[in-house]
């Protein structure tokens, strides 16, 4: 894959809503950079928001202790 690889990979969450989502999920996602709760908005010009994209790029890993460490290799 080269110096550039790490482009050609993604990680993708999908979610049934935000509510049904489990928090510690959220949490690792914050600890890591890839998720961001003050940027939500439940509602935009009048209509509410019936789905959000979140795209970050990451070079942190979280381990099962919440310990974060850092990776050679970014994750989009």
């Amino acid at each position: 894959m080269g110096n550039e690889g790490w482009q050609k990979i993604v990680v993708l969450i999908v979610a049934d809503g935000l509510n049904k989502i489990n928090k510690c999920t959220l949490n690792v996602l914050s600890l890591m950079g890839c998720y961001q709760d003050v940027i939500i908005q439940k509602c935009v010009r009048g209509k509410p928001v019936t789905a959000h994209l979140f795209e970050y790029t990451t070079q942190l890993i979280v381990d099962d202790d919440f310990n974060i460490q850092e990776n050679d290799s970014p994750v989009q």
